[in-house]
């Protein structure tokens, strides 16, 4: 199951739903081990069952399955905007040069016209 917290950033209390907990198993627990990495946190009992541990790994498999299949999706949509052409072409040399000499990341600056190109459609 999936719950979106919506949270304040500035408030130091953090609360995780009781139903979540329950659906998870986890109401009960007294100990918990939390696992964070970026953008990520992983909140499981300490020791599980063997049929927990093959529930969590197909449960983080279906997770990371989704999540490739983002990824898939979004450097597709970006490898899309080069096979275009590069949006840089419409600037002459002197032009190019100027902006390299304002230390402009071409590469970036690329990536905006081509974000650009896709808002005016």
């Amino acid at each position: 199951m999936k719950f979106t917290l919506h949270r304040k950033p500035d408030s130091k209390a953090q609360k995780i739903p009781f139903p979540a907990m329950q659906i998870a198993g986890l109401a009960d627990a007294e100990a918990l081990v939390l696992r964070a990495e970026e953008g990520c946190i992983l909140l499981a009992r300490d020791s599980l069952s063997t049929r927990e541990i093959v529930k969590v790994i197909a449960f983080l498999d279906e997770i990371v399955t989704s999540m490739a299949e983002q990824l898939a999706k979004k450097s597709g949509e970006m490898a899309s905007l080069q096979e275009e052409g590069d949006p840089l072409d419409v600037f002459d040399e002197d032009e190019i040069e100027t902006l390299e000499d304002f230390g402009i990341n071409l590469e970036g600056l690329r990536m905006l016209l081509a974000m650009e190109d896709d808002g005016d459609e």
